[in-house]
């Protein structure tokens, strides 16, 4: 899955939980934030080792 895939795949979780009222848009989107920032932060280490082993 792409990275799009996966922004739109969260939204889409995010739409259907407001709906049902779990959580606040606010906490929802701080968690999405969340995510997207440790995948891009693991994306970044593996980008500069492989980089670094060549």
């Amino acid at each position: 899955m792409n990275d799009h895939s996966e922004v739109m795949e969260e939204l889409w979780k995010v739409k259907k939980e407001l709906s049902s009222g779990f959580k606040s848009f606010h906490e929802y989107f701080e968690d999405l934030l969340r995510r997207q920032a440790e995948r891009f932060s693991e994306f970044t280490s593996q980008t500069v080792e492989g980089a670094a082993a060549h």
